[in-house]
């Protein structure tokens, strides 16, 4: 029984009303834009972005996270960023558990 071929991802296109289309890939879940649609550009990034997924070289950000971060150092990482993001346009601060709790 013959084994499978790796499906390369294939060269698709994202119409735009009114506007140039684009053309994209998407690989390990994410998608690249390569330029106008049918372009030289395009052509050559998608060659590009398909031959460095197929020698290995696009890996998930997981690979390169610190062993050591602790659950704990993480969730207080979360709550440094989500306090910052709940500014009041006067420029007050609120924190997330109020906005939760309230």
């Amino acid at each position: 029984m013959a084994r499978p071929k790796p499906v390369v991802p294939g060269y698709r296109r994202q119409r735009k009303r009114g506007g140039v289309d684009l053309a994209f890939v998407e690989v390990g879940g994410r998608r690249v834009y390569l330029g106008p649609w049918g372009s030289s550009e395009s052509r050559q990034n998608y060659a590009r972005v398909t031959a460095d997924w197929k020698s290995g070289a696009t890996t998930r950000a997981v690979a390169n996270a610190d062993p050591t971060l602790t659950v704990i150092e993480l969730c207080a990482a979360h709550d440094r960023v989500l306090d910052g993001n709940y500014r009041q346009p006067g420029g007050g601060c609120r924190t997330k558990r109020a906005c939760i709790a309230g």
